[in-house]
């Protein structure tokens, strides 16, 4: 048996979600931190940057916010 000791949320974590469409119409679904998830729009066009199924970056296009 292990003791684990420490300081535990009294909350369940949270995981987020979001599902990326690209030009061809393939879609993935990446687990992305909660400060991220805070500033995505639905329709927001970009770069996205992922390995295998890690979410590595979204940068946002200028002017394509929400379009």
């Amino acid at each position: 048996m292990k003791l684990w000791s420490g300081q535990f949320p009294t909350e369940p974590a949270r995981i987020y979600y979001v599902t990326y469409e690209f030009q061809n119409g393939a879609r993935i679904e990446l687990e992305v931190p909660d400060n991220m998830y805070g500033l995505v729009v639905e329709g927001d066009r970009g770069e996205l940057t992922y390995q295998g199924t890690r979410f590595k970056g979204f940068k946002r296009a200028a002017g394509n916010v929400g379009r």
